[in-house]
């Protein structure tokens, strides 16, 4: 699967306690990641191939304040995907 043949449109995304850099490098890390475990694993059965959610859980990141922002879209994106896979079988 090529990257043009993903699009991840995130419309609003609840991060708190992050500055806006921060931000930014978590959202660009959650989207890298998504499109890497798609590629990898592909879509979730069930899924199809166009989805839209009004929400989805990215779960519960414990980290440090040493924690890097690219770090905590990477957690947050393997517990989306993990999500999609265990709801949509």
């Amino acid at each position: 699967m090529k990257d043009a043949d993903i699009e991840i449109n995130i419309d609003e995304l609840r991060l708190v306690g992050f500055k806006g850099h921060q931000q930014h490098e978590i959202v660009e890390a959650l989207k890298t990641e998504l499109i890497r475990l798609i590629k990898s694993n592909g879509i979730p059965q069930g899924m199809g191939n166009s989805i839209q959610l009004d929400k989805v859980s990215g779960g519960t990141i414990n980290m440090s304040p040493t924690t890097k922002p690219s770090a905590v879209g990477y957690h947050a994106a393997r517990a989306v995907y993990n999500n999609f896979r265990v709801g949509w079988r």
